[in-house]
């Protein structure tokens, strides 16, 4: 398929291609990272936090392309196609996460700090899902 596909591109043809191709890992990324951000690793530092979720992203978003992949993407290729976004998220989510963190013995009276329990961050995906069920209907009918 490859080789029908390249056989007359330019190479700026051949560069959107894998552009393309990047850009579909990074995408695929983001819904795991919204997931396991919100439930994984809560209570761990910002480096183990943001080591977490971005490598349990990039797990999922692999395992959608070596068993989704199809003809467009080889079996051998599938897992290295997310990694560059699931670094750059992991860089990304390390930096927020640093920003955000404050220790313990800085901690004033009335400083608000993040909930850090698990069944708040399934309450938020079931409340987002939930609202994205409702606008599919309302659109569709």
């Amino acid at each position: 398929m490859w080789n029908e596909m390249l056989q007359d591109a330019t190479p700026s043809e051949m560069a959107m291609m894998l552009g393309f191709i990047l850009a579909m890992g990074f995408a695929l990324n983001i819904p795991f990272v919204f997931v396991f951000g919100r439930t994984i690793a809560l209570k761990k530092r910002p480096d183990e936090r943001a080591m977490w979720t971005a490598s349990l992203a990039y797990l999922g978003a692999a395992m959608l392309f070596v068993f989704m992949g199809g003809e467009l993407i080889p079996v051998w290729l599938a897992p290295i196609v997310p990694l560059p976004g699931a670094l750059i998220i992991y860089f990304w989510l390390r930096n927020t996460y640093r920003k955000g963190w404050v220790e313990d013995d800085q901690i004033v009276e009335g400083m608000s700090i993040e909930n850090d329990d698990w069944r708040v961050g399934i309450g938020v995906i079931i409340a987002a899902l939930v609202a994205a069920a409702i606008k599919v209907l309302f659109v569709q009918s």
